[in-house]
């Protein structure tokens, strides 16, 4: 299906696609850079108005439906900025805005006197499988354990995980339990094979607790810890990408600003304590990086995040 602003188009692609692929013309009544121009203004005032807000807004290019999407905390209390940005949407996009809610948060787990076992978000953390390097993302859960996410491209390479310890030279983290490298995404999770991986033992990793996810929207601020370049961060320039890696293509990726490196794949890709993805690849030159959509991630996978 092809989406067209104008009617007189709609034969044009008829025209072009003609013997060669079956395709249909939709009319639509706003174009992409429009819906883009819209989502940027309204990301600018989400930023400001989410600083300092418990539960953020949240917004999307819903490309399917061609309207924008606005997401509000269901249950909680918006701050007076928050609304203000609420209604100042609903007037100026009118019938191209849906306003709908979000609960994604995650649960926090008790385990051996404490809650959540270690910070569930560990990006920046080592991982060693073989000859591979990667970066460990969010931790997750479900009825049969707990798991480490990752990128599916590294689990390629390797299917069980060490970890560099201060103290103990590297200990085994566990097998990937599911992953996915291919046309629709780039993740993996890795089961824990050992529950005293969760205590502390004086890794390197942020101490900022994930509290829920959320969807990408052109113009968001995003960043990611990793064991490469450490923390960096960058503004969302396209969702929905189309990206060509050496003899594979991936849908539905994000693209933004920020910089990385090889090793940083698997990196958990963050705003606050707002989960967002797992990092996936960069440009071959100069700073970008494309994450894999955390709410695709976790759907595939069947699991869950732990809260913090």
């Amino acid at each position: 299906r092809v989406a067209v602003t104008e009617k007189s188009s709609a034969s044009v692609v008829s025209t072009l696609a003609s013997g060669k692929t079956a395709v249909e013309a939709v009319l639509v009544e706003r174009g992409m850079d429009e819906l883009r121009k819209m989502s940027d203004a309204l990301a600018k005032r989400i930023t400001k108005a989410n600083k300092g807000a418990r539960q953020g807004l949240q917004s999307a290019v819903v490309t399917e439906k061609n309207v924008l999407r606005l997401d509000v905390p269901r249950g909680r209390k918006l701050t007076d900025e928050q609304r203000s940005v609420v209604r100042w949407a609903e007037r100026k996009f009118g019938d191209a805005l849906v306003v709908d809610s979000y609960r994604h948060a995650s649960r926090p787990v008790y385990c051996g006197g404490q809650y959540s076992c270690d910070p569930p978000l560990r990006s920046g953390l080592a991982i060693y499988g073989g000859n591979t390097r990667c970066t460990s993302a969010f931790m997750a859960y479900d009825s049969y354990g707990y798991y480490m996410m990752t990128a599916g491209h590294c689990t390629e390479a390797a299917s069980y995980w060490e970890v560099p310890t201060y103290s103990y030279g590297y200990q085994g983290v566990g097998s990937t339990a599911d992953y996915h490298f291919g046309h629709y995404g780039d993740y993996a999770i890795v089961r824990i094979s050992d529950t005293a991986f969760w205590q502390p033992r004086g890794w390197v990793y942020t101490t900022q607790p994930i509290r829920s996810w959320g969807y990408d929207y052109v113009g968001q601020y995003v960043c990611k810890q990793g064991s490469t370049t450490g923390y960096t961060c960058g503004q969302i320039t396209d969702v929905n990408a189309t990206v060509h890696y050496p003899g594979r293509t991936l849908t539905g990726m994000t693209w933004s600003t920020a910089c990385v490196a090889p090793g940083d794949s698997g990196s958990g890709v963050y705003d606050g304590s707002t989960a967002h993805g797992i990092l996936s690849g960069g440009p071959n030159s100069g700073c970008g990086m494309i994450h894999e959509p955390i709410s695709r991630a976790l759907s595939s996978l069947g699991v869950s995040l732990l809260a913090g």
